[in-house]
């Protein structure tokens, strides 16, 4: 007989435990709080980025690179190259400085990204339109290495270039295909060329990069032409790349079609000066792109081009030109 109460009060125990369980899980419900055990994942497709997906922002809105991204940014600098990278440790390069009046541009974009020093500074070759704004650069901001190529010139404004580096105290490593620039444990930065030390054309010794993060990659040529571009395709290179910086502004003598067939780009950036004396980017060059199925942006037509990588997906936004 005295089973019984006992077996009731362990009844009523269970029946208890049950009931407020119950109500735990209804108050979640009402209150919308999520699973802990649950996780969300969003993911971009590539094939969604297209010439429609350009947008246009003022230079002010040009911010620095959030964790995680790589943001490469090819400077209008007129008829000249300039790209500032900013990489996902926010440590910065910069590929050439353009004429000597393209100072102002370039440093609109560098300190619009809060950057005080530029690790790394390439000049991939001794031309004015690449280099003509790079002593001041070096004048102004705290600077990490150079690179440059081994070849020389006579020009006045190769000779203040050399004596700035001399002035602040700074070494040039001379750049060779074989090296890496190591900057960040998550990107790759390798040197593919030049590949020799004696060419007829100034533009073949153009020091050319490939920037790898995850599945994202980009080509920077330089002015680089049909020589050195062959030297890549002899050496066996992996150039395959979704960007690829059109060789020497848009000239019929750079970009190859063997290139092209072997980096396989989905976009191509032209960075030329608008109504320049040379006719770039040739028509040839421009057909040659669309034939292989690349989208091109020139900075003649939408100025500064901010490239955007998470490592997986690629954002490409024009920056407004200043009103003239």
């Amino acid at each position: 007989m005295k089973r019984k109460p006992l077996l009731l009060i362990f009844s009523l125990i269970f029946l208890s435990i049950f009931l407020f369980a119950c109500s735990i899980n209804d108050l979640e419900q009402v209150l919308d709080i999520p699973n802990k055990t649950a996780t969300q994942t969003t993911t971009s497709n590539n094939d969604s980025t297209n010439t429609e997906s350009v947008t246009t922002t003022t230079q002010s809105e040009n911010g620095t690179t959030k964790n995680g991204l790589l943001k490469v940014n090819f400077i209008d600098v007129g008829q000249g190259d300039s790209i500032f990278i900013i990489l996902p440790n926010s440590k910065s390069i910069l590929i050439d400085a353009g004429e000597s009046d393209s100072y102002e541009n370039i440093t609109k974009i560098i300190d619009s990204s809060n950057i005080t020093k530029i690790d790394v500074l390439i000049a991939t070759h001794p031309h004015a339109d690449h280099i003509g704004g790079m002593d001041e650069i070096i004048e102004n901001y705290e600077i990490g290495k150079i690179y440059m190529p081994k070849i020389s010139s006579s020009t006045t404004t190769f000779e203040n270039l050399l004596q700035t580096i001399s002035d602040k105290n700074l070494k040039i490593t001379t750049a060779t295909a074989g090296m890496s620039i190591e900057l960040d444990d998550s990107v790759n930065i390798d040197i593919l060329g030049p590949n020799s030390s004696n060419y007829d054309d100034i533009n073949n010794f153009s020091i050319i990069i490939k920037l790898t993060y995850n599945n994202n990659s980009f080509l920077f040529t330089g002015d680089a032409e049909s020589v050195s571009e062959k030297e890549l395709l002899q050496n066996q290179y992996d150039l395959k790349a979704d960007i690829l910086k059109v060789g020497h502004h848009g000239s019929s003598s750079s970009t190859s079609a063997s290139l092209l067939k072997a980096v396989e780009p989905t976009y191509a950036i032209i960075s030329v000066g608008k109504d320049n004396a040379y006719g770039h980017p040739k028509q040839k060059l421009l057909d040659r792109l669309a034939d292989y199925g690349v989208t091109t942006y020139r900075t003649d037509e939408l100025g500064t081009i901010s490239v955007t990588s998470d490592g997986e997906n690629i954002e490409i936004i024009a920056l407004k030109k200043d009103e003239e």
